[in-house]
């Protein structure tokens, strides 16, 4: 299988210890797909809490909730990988202005409207792989 990373993705995974090869390609949404199933599948990343409420931070949350619409938009099974625990939301981020409640509702704005959101903790380049495996491997056993 060969995982495209987007370009603008910083310290991005590298899938050593899986049957996977990256290709460092600039996606139109998300982070992570397969080659030739962009449209299909695309895996948007979080970084952890921090990135999520710098995202939807006032200054950061019109771009951030149109890149999200356009990923739900343009391709059939969108994720975002949260790498933190749900419970981590609810302790909120130092200094932040936004509340954890709220920062809750737009996740579950998120997911009404079709986003898939998972929450992996520190395994989130496990978790992506296995998502990605499972759609090639789920696409290539369908009967013709």
């Amino acid at each position: 299988m060969i995982i495209i990373r987007d370009t603008r993705e910083k310290n991005g995974w590298n899938f050593i210890d899986y049957d996977a090869s990256i290709d460092s390609t600039k996606l139109d949404v998300g982070d992570y797909a397969i080659k030739t199933y962009e449209n299909k599948i695309a895996i948007e990343r979080k970084k952890g809490i921090s990135e999520l409420y710098n995202n939807i931070s006032p200054k950061n949350r019109e771009r951030f909730l149109g890149t999200m619409a356009r990923l739900i938009r343009t391709v059939e099974h969108p994720f975002m990988v949260i790498e933190a625990n749900l419970g981590d939301l609810f302790y909120g981020v130092p200094y932040s202005k936004i509340s954890p409640n709220y920062v809750f509702s737009v996740l579950l704005t998120l997911q009404i409207q079709g986003l898939n959101i998972i929450w992996a903790g520190n395994r989130g380049e496990e978790v992506t792989y296995l998502l990605l495996k499972k759609y090639i491997d789920k696409c290539q056993t369908k009967p013709k």
